[in-house]
């Protein structure tokens, strides 16, 4: 929720459950989110280290098809899959910047059912955009 906060998104919402603003950060409906949208200022998106390339002249990259990956996913992960293609298709139409909050930890196998959820050790937003 910091990380996310400290990158241009407004978390205010995030209070609005029944943990209330001392547990904002583990809001469900919010903290397991692939990306974030501020309109008409910033994009955020979490994306696992593992699969950030770098670039020959000392940029990184990485490869995304979250359409691909949300009609092979179920539930959530389809949702969230399609909602992190919306926000990268935000970014690119209204010229937004995009903020990215590394993730480092156990990645789940989707493609193996019943593995449990991918849990984040250590998170660190990008200092540029």
């Amino acid at each position: 929720m910091d990380l996310v906060s400290e990158a241009g998104v407004d978390v205010s919402n995030w209070a609005n459950f029944k943990g209330g603003a001392a547990r904002a950060a583990s809001n469900p409906k919010h903290c397991y989110e692939w990306s974030f949208i501020e309109p008409k200022k910033v994009v955020v998106l979490n994306l696992w280290h593992e699969l950030i390339t770098p670039g020959y002249d000392g940029t990184a990259f990485i490869t995304l098809n979250n359409r691909e990956k949300a009609s092979k996913y179920r539930g959530i992960q389809s949702v969230r899959a399609l909602k992190a293609d919306d926000a990268i298709q935000t970014a690119v139409k209204d010229k937004l910047p995009v903020r990215v909050i590394v993730l480092v930890g156990a990645r789940r196998d989707i493609s193996i059912l019943g593995e449990r959820s991918s849990k984040v050790s250590k998170r660190l937003l990008d200092p540029e955009s």
